[in-house]
């Protein structure tokens, strides 16, 4: 899967034989990349008991007992394995969702922009079949995984909610891209290769629906649409054992959404903590001291 000798041969000739310019600068992109996927290649096969195949999916089983199935790229085993190790990577070995809230058997957890649902299977046994999961996602081809996931982990506690999310109820363009990490409501990233019409809805509506009144996590990845998706979340994020973790580093009108994200949360009282190596923003709920106003 991983050719290492060719690798350092490339940053030999990068050095080397290549004079600066644009074609330099690619190829030092090219080798950063597949660096970063040995690195964590390393990490996530220490957690891995076994792959197989079943049905044209890759099963990948952990040792811990989580299994997971991923739709097989033909002929090209990197774009295959990278998406779903660095998943793997941030969930199991960074635990960047967890940072600031370890989650206890029976707690509620919102997981916005659920994916494969590598960090919905997750949860799902974190908070054990007291508790309950609420996985929201729009896009078509990634429910079909998470739903397999949900299955081949019996994560009966994990309602699915195939909608986006947004500032209102409408029906939006989806863009789609080569890579699942990329689907979103918004115009970033790569050029997509499918736009599809989507069910947008609020985060308060849909926890309405389901009769969700508390929510103990509240994770939110969704490729920069997290800042209409806070407009309509004002219910929920009124309740003071809230806890909210939000990925906010894409880049928006040429600036990162933290800039946006963290003075929005904070106005309504929630305290920050930012990991700028991750992007990722930790808020909870400053609870007033009683007899203070």
């Amino acid at each position: 899967m991983y050719r290492e000798g060719s690798i350092d041969r490339l940053a030999h000739i990068i050095g080397r034989a290549i004079p600066p310019g644009a074609l330099k600068q690619a190829l030092w992109h090219y080798y950063n990349r597949h660096m970063k996927f040995k690195s964590t290649t390393k990490a996530v096969e220490a957690l891995i008991r076994c792959k197989r195949y079943h049905n044209g999916l890759l099963h990948i089983c952990l040792k811990n007992g989580a299994m997971y199935a991923i739709q097989q790229k033909a002929g090209n085993n990197y774009e295959m394995y990278s998406e779903i190790y660095e998943l793997l990577m941030e969930q199991y070995v960074m635990g960047i969702y967890e940072q600031n809230y370890y989650l206890q058997e029976g707690d509620t957890v919102v997981d916005i922009g659920a994916g494969w649902g590598v960090n919905t299977v997750d949860f799902s046994r974190k908070v054990g079949n007291r508790g309950k999961v609420i996985a929201i996602e729009p896009n078509e081809k990634s429910l079909v995984i998470l739903k397999e996931n949900l299955k081949l982990n019996q994560c009966i506690n994990v309602e699915v909610v195939a909608k986006g999310v947004w500032d209102r109820q409408d029906i939006l363009p989806f863009q789609i891209k080569e890579r699942m990490a990329g689907n979103s409501l918004l115009s970033i990233g790569d050029k997509p290769t499918k736009i599809k019409k989507v069910q947008v809805d609020t985060v308060d509506n849909i926890l309405n629906e389901l009769g969700v009144g508390e929510v103990d996590l509240l994770k939110m990845d969704i490729e920069g649409a997290e800042i209409k998706a806070l407009e309509g979340m004002s219910r929920i994020l009124g309740k003071n054992g809230v806890r909210v973790v939000i990925a906010s580093y894409h880049i928006i009108d040429r600036q990162p959404t933290y800039k946006t994200i963290i003075p929005t949360m904070e106005a309504i009282g929630f305290s920050t903590k930012f990991d700028s190596r991750n992007g990722i923003a930790y808020f909870e709920k400053i609870t007033p001291v009683v007899g203070q106003a």
